[in-house]
């Protein structure tokens, strides 16, 4: 006869055993999504944009939402890309757009995991019709911003 003990220890091994192959196939397909992700148009498109745009200027801030990727300059201060989902052949608006395309650039473009320079960062957009979207930023660390806008400005010499 199995004492109770021994049936709650099979009962939770079993549960574990359940659990670990769960996570296991959630994984192998999040990264199956990611590679056919990876490989259409739109992304392809998007990063060779913010790939010219890291080699020319110092990136401020990305911000991925279901519309697009927004993407802003430390000095001069200004939007170097707004990159819409929709005209570039993504016409379906989906949950995981903006998580999958961050850890995409996050993996394609390993200067935005520099923790310290960047910071990632989840929030949340509340639509005028009720609708919540979950956005991702990816926004330079404000001593490293300094540092930027310090060797991007001119000395000006003052002649008394």
């Amino acid at each position: 006869m199995i004492s109770l003990a021994g049936l709650l220890v099979f009962l939770w091994l079993c549960v574990v055993i359940g659990l670990i192959a769960f996570t296991a196939r959630n994984h192998r397909r999040e990264r199956q999504l990611l590679c056919r992700f990876r490989n259409t148009v739109s992304y392809i498109r998007l990063s060779q944009k913010i790939a010219q745009l890291l080699a020319t200027y110092d990136i401020d801030q990305l911000r991925i939402e279901q519309s697009g990727v927004t993407v802003t300059s430390v000095y001069p201060a200004h939007t170097l890309l707004s990159f819409d989902f929709k005209q570039n052949g993504k016409c379906k608006r989906s949950d995981l757009i903006p998580r999958m395309v961050t850890q995409l650039l996050l993996e394609d473009f390993p200067q935005l995991c520099d923790s310290e320079v960047y910071k990632t960062a989840r929030y949340r957009v509340y639509r005028a019709n009720g609708k919540r979207e979950d956005g991702f930023s990816v926004t330079m660390r404000r001593r490293h911003k300094d540092r930027v806008i310090n060797a991007r400005t001119s000395v000006q010499l003052r002649i008394l």
